[in-house]
């Protein structure tokens, strides 16, 4: 998977989220003891249906930093066709689990999107992206996943890790002085996202501008949807 992702484009991704979801459903059995197979026993989790070792490898291998403007537009292309991945998977049926309010699904990778969103709209005071890279980063996500992040900003998802008592879902550095404390997803930070994409509608790229106005007709869409979540979409 981490061959096959960075060359496929998000148009072609179509079949390859189908196959990794239709894995997630099966269940191996342990012939020993009947019961499902683990993967080992440091990382206990059952095969396939928590997907053992996916999240591990986007953290360990997908390692392009967009924050800064790279000069090679092939690595460029590689890191858009895994966002696009990601979100894909993020906004897969997979995810919407029986008991959300203890598991979030295998295939969820909200807090990468909102890593992303952060570095490009939550530095500075008006929420401008520092360049192109994220710009083109942050629209793929609201393109491919779009109703999983609202329906994240819906039930104000919470991101804390209980267990370290740490926030990898903190504000970015210009809402650090006003103290905002997030821990998630919320409907004023998603505010400030849209506004930034609204701003990136003056970017020079043609490609990223284009995908730009995508995202935004998106954002249209749930919000014209209203506020509503299902109850098996809730996360808190």
């Amino acid at each position: 998977m981490n061959d096959i992702v960075p060359k496929v484009a998000p148009v072609e991704q179509t079949a390859l989220v189908e196959f990794v979801r239709k894995l997630q459903q099966q269940k191996v059995i342990d012939p020993a003891t009947g019961d499902q197979l683990r993967f080992d026993q440091d990382y206990d989790k059952p095969v396939w249906t928590e997907v053992p070792n996916l999240g591990i490898n986007v953290a360990d291998y997908w390692n392009f930093d967009p924050n800064e403007d790279s000069s090679d537009p092939e690595e460029e292309g590689k890191y858009y066709n895994q966002v696009a991945f990601l979100a894909q998977l993020t906004s897969s049926p997979a995810n919407f689990v029986p008991n959300p309010e203890k598991t979030t699904g295998p295939f969820d990778f909200s807090l990468y999107a909102l890593r992303d969103f952060r570095s490009a709209f939550e530095h500075t005071a008006e929420p401008r992206a520092p360049n192109t890279v994220l710009l083109h980063s942050v629209s793929l996500w609201m393109i491919y996943a779009t109703d999983r992040l609202w329906a994240n900003v819906q039930a104000k998802r919470d991101h804390r890790h209980k267990s370290s008592n740490s926030n990898p879902a903190k504000e970015g550095d210009a809402y650090l002085k006003q103290k905002k404390n997030w821990v998630g997803f919320n409907k004023e930070r998603w505010d400030i996202w849209v506004k930034g994409l609204n701003e990136g509608r003056e970017v020079e790229d043609e490609q990223t501008r284009a995908l730009v106005e995508r995202a935004l007709e998106e954002v249209k869409r749930v919000e014209d949807q209203g506020w509503r979540l299902e109850e098996d979409e809730k996360f808190a």
